[in-house]
């Protein structure tokens, strides 16, 4: 069989046998022009057959692979080695398991003596169980410029979704992979990382990093999620998304290990239309967020942004070593603040207006019984609102001039009740009546409407 003119195929390859080879029509067909290639259940014989035969093969797009056929690692690396002239890749639910029985204990990753090269690849998109997804990078290499798009499914074992144990094998390889070391190029990513329960009333919250300085206004205030937007949290190099892991899971047992220490640009936000609002108190902010201490410009969007004003000022607490009062600041090197449809009654901003001064935040040390005054220096020079769901004018403006004393821009857009659509609403704004950490709200409560 010949298709000379062939460049875009598409083929489901259900099986209700062992029999491997694929169809006849495609075990003699000549594709000497196919570009793209999409196999739903796929077989790696089948694929190898197909790929033999196409020389100018540039996107490939695997869809599970047929269960009936055992898919093995030095298999698949032995048919994708082949594939070096790939420029893009998507892979949903199709590689080797790492674990294949609940009870089954995994102390370390499997390794091969192989390194998989894909020199031209630009856009590679993988949906799996995390291990398969961490033993498969592991073995990759790729430009810097790659957009990588991980996706971890449901965890194998229920009780992972809340102890995120999976993830404790799975970071460091990620990390290690966002810090070059399979990367052909200097590597310096943006990194963008989901969280989304799946239980039709959960949360979907939004954390990017990266470490190249921005212009103030390209960190946007539109939509992150429509294409057409073209902010530089669209421009993420890594997004990883989580299905149905606990936010502290994650946050403890992977952005940890990932290479944040050094990012200087950190958003925050939740994206997903309805379900429990996330907004993290100030000892989250600490222990979740403490160990980017050289972020310099902070993004927080609609309820993340709420108590933010007291998550910033300094927390005084006794030194470990003498027990003495010191005060710590969770960014010492903020410089900027922005602030997205928000709802302005709810953020305490009050606190830059009350403790800020010309050289630093006010705080008071308790000392021996006695209030001790003092001032801890702050690089922050500008704090801007665009789009704020609800704001009082006269409260605005007195706060404007309150920061301008201590050397700080006030930047507002002057809009009072944005009533146009943002990632995380399409209805009525929400509101809810106790704060915590977003894996402590699902408590099952109606969350009021006004």
């Amino acid at each position: 069989y010949e298709f000379p003119e062939l460049r875009h195929l598409s083929l489901l390859l259900a099986s209700d046998n062992d029999d491997s080879s694929p169809p006849s029509f495609i075990a003699r067909a000549t594709l000497p022009k196919l570009e793209e290639l999409d196999l739903r259940m796929y077989s790696l014989p089948a694929l190898s057959l197909i790929a033999s035969s196409a020389p100018c093969l540039t996107q490939l797009s695997l869809y599970y692979f047929d269960t009936v056929r055992k898919l093995s690692w030095p298999a698949f690396f032995d048919v994708f080695a082949s594939l070096q002239q790939l420029e893009v890749l998507t892979l949903l639910e199709g590689l080797p398991p790492v674990r294949t029985q609940i009870s089954e204990v995994v102390p370390e990753l499997p390794t091969f003596n192989t390194i998989l090269t894909f020199p031209k690849l630009k856009s590679f998109s993988l949906t799996c169980q995390s291990l398969s997804c961490a033993t498969l990078l592991r073995h990759m290499s790729f430009p810097v410029t790659t957009t990588v798009k991980l996706e971890f499914s449901t965890p194998f074992e229920p009780f992972e979704t809340e102890r995120g144990s999976d993830l404790r094998l799975a970071a460091p390889v990620i990390a290690g992979c966002m810090s070059g070391a399979r990367l052909i190029g200097t590597a310096d990513p943006i990194t963008s990382v989901s969280v989304d329960t799946m239980d039709g009333f959960g949360f979907d919250i939004r954390i990017c990093a990266w470490r190249r300085a921005l212009p103030i206004d390209s960190i946007g205030g539109g939509d992150p999620l429509d294409p057409s937007n073209h902010d530089v949290l669209n421009e993420a190099s890594f997004h990883i998304t989580f299905r149905a892991y606990s936010a502290k899971a994650v946050m403890t047992r992977f952005c940890r290990h990932l290479p944040f220490a050094t990012v200087e640009n950190l958003f925050v936000g939740e994206l997903r239309p309805n379900g429990i609002l996330f907004v993290p108190t100030k000892d989250a902010w600490v222990q979740y967020f403490g160990f980017m201490a050289k972020v310099k410009h902070l993004v927080v969007y609609e309820q993340s942004s709420r108590l933010i004003g007291g998550t910033l000022k300094p927390i005084v607490q006794a030194r470990s070593s003498d027990g003495r009062p010191e005060a710590r600041v969770l960014f010492p090197d903020l410089e900027l603040v922005k602030i997205l449809y928000a709802p302005i009654g709810t953020v305490d901003l009050r606190d830059f207006a009350t403790c800020l001064r010309h050289n630093g935040w006010r705080v008071q040390f308790p000392d021996n019984g006695v209030v001790r005054n003092a001032v801890v220096p702050t690089k922050l020079r500008k704090i801007l609102v665009r789009k704020a769901i609800r704001a009082d004018a006269t409260q605005m403006t007195s706060l404007k001039n309150r920061l301008a004393t201590a050397n700080v821009e006030f930047d507002w857009d002057g809009i009072t009740c944005w009533d146009g659509p943002t990632p995380s609403r399409r209805g009525h704004l929400r509101n809810v009546t106790d704060y915590g950490w977003v894996d402590d709200m699902l408590n099952g409560d109606e969350i009021p409407q006004f």
